[in-house]
């Protein structure tokens, strides 16, 4: 039986699982917007940086948070702002199948961490 100190570190490293979560959509974010604006060598090697500091974060993520879901969210993030890039920066068409499916893709992602919560999932050992 976990004690207190127990259920408030485990909450603490789920929260900095979230955390890392968020900094590994913002950091994917860049490194898309990051290949269509790039010119030069330099622009390519920053995003390469970019690239593996997103990668670090997704992997801190799963330590705390299930794989599936961590990556889920990752591609999901990633796939709505490419369309939403597309459709804005580069001035692509915006259809209603796009919509449909983004909006079946953001669905997705909330039902599955809707399923997480009701699972009783046991501490990853270290």
């Amino acid at each position: 039986m976990l004690d207190l100190n127990q259920i408030n570190f485990r909450r603490k490293e789920i929260r900095k699982g979230w955390i890392y979560v968020i900094l590994t959509c913002v950091f994917e974010l860049l490194w898309i917007y990051g290949f269509s604006a790039a010119e030069k060598p330099v622009d390519f090697a920053l995003i390469a940086v970019i690239i593996i500091t997103d990668f670090y974060f997704l992997e801190k993520a799963c330590e705390t948070i299930q794989t599936g879901t961590v990556y889920a969210i990752f591609s999901a993030i990633g796939t709505i702002f490419t369309a939403l890039t597309d459709t804005f920066l580069f001035h692509v068409e915006f259809t209603f199948a796009k919509g449909f499916f983004i909006a079946l893709l953001i669905a997705g992602v909330i039902t599955l961490k809707l399923a997480e919560n009701g699972v009783n999932i046991p501490d990853k050992e270290k």
